[in-house]
């Protein structure tokens, strides 16, 4: 029985049209790539307002919501937070150079007995010149100079995700990426693969099914 529940927010950057992945310093999958990130913390205000105090919006997502509830960073800020501190050595996001915030999912993950709430998004950032945090990221490289097996099996399913989404061509915040042949930059994975990785993990990713 799993002892808590622990958000996560994971990105995938996008930096001169190169979608990027990270290789891990740490455990789960130590040494493989996939999107930076990690644990959500205490809501600041400073960095997301609180949603009272959102402008009028068609529609705040309900991850946001539950993480309100809580206190806690929206996944977003986690997964742009996380991205800055260990890709640039940054404390503080710059969002002027942050754009196209996309949400591509939620997977359910078990780590030690820790329910994991793992959420993914796309994010185009306007910086370069990386510094990294050696203890949490290793190397941070575009997709395509990775090997398939060198992702972790999360990368992998998140991937095959938005590849699903950008296959249908119907989601308008995918439009700027497809400009920059995003989809292209990603793999095709072996289908029963993504079908094991994901057997018994919740999910709401597109493409794959509960």
């Amino acid at each position: 029985m799993p002892k808590e529940i622990v958000d996560v927010g994971f990105l995938f950057p996008v930096i001169n049209g190169k979608l990027y992945v990270g290789q891990r310093g740490t455990e789960p999958y130590k040494d493989m790539y996939g999107p930076i990130g990690g644990k959500s913390e205490k809501h600041n205000p400073h960095e997301a307002p609180y949603i009272k105090d959102y402008p009028a919006k068609p529609h705040i997502p309900s991850s946001d919501v539950l993480s309100e509830i809580k206190d806690k960073e929206f996944g977003h800020t986690s997964a742009i937070r996380e991205f800055y501190e260990e890709a640039f050595r940054v404390t503080s996001v710059p969002w002027s150079e942050v754009s196209n915030i996309f949400k591509i999912g939620r997977i359910e993950d078990l780590f030690n007995g820790t329910d994991t709430n793992c959420q993914f998004y796309l994010a185009m950032i306007q910086r370069g010149g990386f510094h990294l945090s050696p203890r949490e990221l290793q190397d941070i490289s575009p997709l395509t100079e990775i090997e398939i097996h060198q992702l972790y099996p999360l990368a992998k399913a998140s991937l095959y995700g938005l590849k699903k989404a950008f296959d249908k061509g119907i989601i308008k915040k995918l439009e700027p990426y497809s400009l920059l042949s995003v989809d292209k930059q990603i793999p095709s994975f072996d289908i029963a693969e993504i079908a094991e990785i994901m057997h018994g993990r919740s999910t709401s990713i597109e493409g794959l099914h509960d």
